[in-house]
């Protein structure tokens, strides 16, 4: 789980700098960004604030306060409490941060500023540019054919997500049993873990065809192949991750 971040020990650091205006939404290329935006959210706990303080708070209620007036005056009125809190009011909404809408990505961006005002005493969050991306690597099977399957896992150790795929590619192309074609092979941009130092998880789309069409004999071994294939390279480059 998160580490709790207690309202009392938040620094401006702890406020990350970049804009979620500037990212691709929840599923594109700045999962990384995306990750640590989630993290800070889940920093905050109202279970815990409650134990401590003795005040219930109501995250949803307070995410609807701040929504009648996103504006940068509007919300520097607001306790930081309340700031946190619509924050991880967000964070569930969304499906665990899947899907976010525009709107909602320029109030996170608005939270975010208010909240860097409020613990360095009216400062301006200094902005980074956008993160590094990491977009989609091969070719997307959905878009040829059907049948594909996605198989996913851990790294043992530090490769380049390039490195990853050309690995798959060339061990699967070994491997591959005479009567099968591979016809596309994906890697998804990484999922990363609310874990600070999770590894994270790779996530790659293979589909196979036969040569001989679909009437094909060996269309019938075609589990048989996925199977074999995909346990070949989660065996050889990482430890099977939980199902995504």
């Amino acid at each position: 789980m998160v580490d709790v971040l207690l309202n009392r020990d938040m620094r401006g650091g702890d406020v990350p700098s970049f804009r979620a205006t500037d990212l691709d939404p929840p599923g594109g290329s700045h999962p990384a960004a995306w990750a640590d935006l989630w993290r800070f959210a889940l920093a905050f706990d109202p279970d815990r604030f409650r134990e401590g303080t003795g005040q219930v708070l109501d995250p949803v209620a307070d995410l609807e306060r701040v929504r009648r007036d996103p504006s940068a005056g509007a919300l520097g009125a607001h306790h930081l409490t309340t700031l946190r809190s619509a924050l991880w009011a967000i964070f569930w909404e969304t499906g665990q941060g899947a899907s976010v809408d525009p709107q909602t990505v320029r109030l996170i961006d608005a939270l975010l500023d208010a909240m860097y005002a409020d613990v360095t005493g009216g400062a301006a969050r200094p902005l980074s540019g956008p993160p590094a991306a990491e977009p989609g690597i091969g070719l997307f099977g959905a878009s040829i054919g059907e049948g594909q399957h996605r198989f996913w896992f851990h790294t043992q150790t530090s490769l380049s997500r390039l490195d990853i795929y050309d690995r798959v590619a060339g061990l699967l192309l070994r491997e591959i049993d005479r009567e099968f074609i591979l016809s596309a092979l994906y890697l998804y941009p990484p999922a990363y873990s609310m874990e600070k130092d999770g590894r994270p998880m790779h996530v790659f789309m293979l589909l196979l065809v036969t040569r001989g069409g679909p009437e094909d004999s060996a269309s019938r071994r075609l589990p048989e192949q996925y199977t074999r294939l995909t346990r070949l390279a989660v065996g050889a480059l990482g430890t099977e991750a939980p199902g995504v």
